[in-house]
């Protein structure tokens, strides 16, 4: 009751502040993110499999999301070089994330006519180039976010961004694989392009409600990093690239944190490379799992979110993390037990519910200390940084393909399981040195 009474009050307080507008539009510069990310990693899998591909070839595709891993080296220069002519009417991140949902909205027409049966690698390379696009828009709509608010008001702002992040989660699982066997996936595609051209319309209505002030002052343009003789290029470029990782490096236990964030969740991430495959093999059908999986599922994975949020509150967030994390491996037995079961619904409902809401309480917890991690002033560089070290987490999920393909399915769960307990176990053996890190 005293967590639902401190939900309330804070409820209220939302109700009175003056940012409630700003608060609700994170709401859809969340969808993004979580529509595309779950498009590549996850539903790009019923299209490859639709092709008669193997399952070494697809669980590989999890590799595109590799420029996300990647995103920390170019962060930097998206706030000194300004969009060509966007730049002059919208404030540089504004413009940048315009220019970048447009773009994406060819390259997934281009990626629309492609077969990957017949040219696998051309269009591996087209997928890489989309999480690179989506990478940099991530980048700027983060940045986007911690710039509309003050410090006090950060959590509310990333819990709204959140939620949109998941309804983001629903239409690119559930409403393309709807859409998609209903009608057909060059169809589903040009659905996941309508949501961006939107959001391009959406982030102009945003700049010019939120900046009612000229948007962008002469000055600014003047200093255009593209206008600057070479040899100062170099140097600004440089600068600007090493002073916020040189920050972050120089202090201690550096690289134990590195490999705290890396290892957490990675047997976690070869199961869910490899989950809709796993389905798909026992029996379920496509519907089964945009059903169950990609809409049932996420609702949970909201409520785990609030069950994060309270053991945050309560506990800190190295040790809400920990006994997240903890629960979250108990919550891969189900995949085990469903191996042994074979096609149930009563269990593959039981299963995916457990399985989402630890995974929201383990998301929670983990978003809530990287964003503690964070040194100003480089917040925006450190937490791609942070995040894309988590991204490479998921890039690596790729052997989990491998293990699919050369070991049964109860055996690669209890392999994952084992990896899981592994990188666990290592972690709670840094947690003094990563508290001391976070101090």
């Amino acid at each position: 009751m005293r967590y639902i009474s401190k939900i309330i009050e804070g409820f209220k307080s939302f109700l009175k502040a003056p940012n409630w507008p700003k608060f609700l539009a994170l709401i859809v510069l969340g969808l993004p993110p979580g529509l595309i990310f779950t498009f590549i990693l996850s539903t790009l899998q019923f299209w490859l499999n639709s092709y008669n591909l193997s399952k070494i070839m697809i669980g590989m595709f999890s590799l595109a999301i590799l420029p996300n891993a990647l995103k920390f080296i170019w962060a930097p220069f998206l706030e000194i070089i300004n969009f060509p002519i966007l730049s002059r009417y919208l404030p540089n991140r504004y413009a940048w994330s315009v220019a970048l949902c447009v773009i994406l909205c060819f390259h997934l027409i281009f990626i629309s006519y492609q077969s990957p049966g017949k040219d696998v690698g051309f269009v591996f390379f087209l997928v890489v180039v989309m999480s690179t696009l989506t990478a940099s828009l991530e980048i700027n709509l983060d940045a986007i976010r911690i710039e509309l608010f003050p410090k006090n008001q950060q959590g509310y702002a990333s819990s709204f961004y959140a939620f949109g992040y998941r309804l983001g989660q629903i239409i690119g699982a559930f409403g393309v694989l709807y859409v998609s066997a209903y009608f057909s996936w060059q169809i589903a595609f040009f659905f996941v392009v309508s949501i961006l051209a939107f959001l391009s319309f959406f982030l102009v209505i945003c700049a010019a409600s939120f900046y009612p002030k000229p948007l962008v002052e002469k000055k600014k343009r003047e200093n255009n990093f593209l206008k600057i003789p070479p040899k100062e290029q170099f140097l600004i470029a440089l600068n600007r690239f090493k002073e916020p990782f040189l920050t972050f490096i120089n202090s201690k236990h550096w690289f134990s944190v590195f490999f705290f964030i890396f290892a957490f969740r990675l047997g976690d991430s070869f199961i869910n490379n490899m989950s809709n495959i796993f389905y798909l093999d026992i029996g379920f059908s496509q519907l089964d799992i945009a059903n169950v999986v990609k809409f049932f599922g996420v609702f949970f994975t909201i409520l785990g979110t609030f069950i994060g949020g309270y053991l945050v509150m309560k506990y800190n967030d190295i040790n809400a993390l920990l006994i997240s994390g903890f629960i979250h491996i108990l919550s891969n037995f189900m995949y085990l037990i469903q191996s042994y079961v074979g096609y149930d619904f009563t269990l593959f409902y039981g299963a995916v519910a457990f399985e989402n809401i630890t995974a929201g309480m383990a998301t929670t917890a983990f978003v809530a200390y990287l964003s503690n991690l964070c040194k100003k002033p480089y917040t925006g560089s450190h937490y791609a940084l942070f995040s894309s070290i988590w991204y490479l987490n998921t890039a690596c999920a790729g052997i989990g393909g491998i293990l699919a393909s050369y070991l049964s399915w109860s055996t690669f769960f209890i392999v994952c399981i084992i990896i899981g307990f592994a990188s666990l176990s290592f972690i709670f053996y840094l947690k003094k040195f990563i508290i001391q890190f976070e101090k």
